[in-house]
This record gives structure tokens, sequence and C-alpha cells, in this order.
């Protein structure tokens, strides 16, 4: 029974894993389309590149702390 118990969380801490990594890559590219597709615009430059660093922060963390469950 502990056998079972032991893969099943695996896959349940795997699938989270995947997911998170999933979306944290997937905010990261939206930050990087953000910034170039607004270069040309003056003036929503610098906020939007605010916004984007700290998205690329979180999605960092976000990747960190999926990799705890995997080790």
């Amino acid at each position: 029974m502990q056998k079972i118990f032991v893969r099943i969380s695996t896959i349940i801490y795997l699938f989270a894993a995947l997911s998170l990594t999933t979306m944290s890559l997937m905010i990261m590219g939206w930050s990087i389309y953000e910034v170039v597709s607004n270069i040309p615009k003056r003036g929503e430059f610098i906020p939007i590149m605010l916004q984007s660093v700290g998205s690329i922060i979180i999605s960092a963390v976000i990747i960190d702390v999926a990799m705890t469950p995997v080790e």
C-alpha cells in the first residue's frame, strides 16, 4: 500500500512541477513579447519594461519552487 501511495504522490508532484514550469515559461515568453512589441511606443515602454522584469523574477521563483518537490 505504501508503494502505491508513494508512486501516486510522485506522479502528482511531477504533474505540479511540469505545470508550474510550463506556466513560468509562458509568462517569460509573454513578458519578452510585451517588451519587444512596445519598443516603438514612447511613454509606455518604461512601465511595460518594469512589469516584464517583475514577471520574469516571479517566473524564476516559480521555477525554483517547482524544482523543490522534484529534488
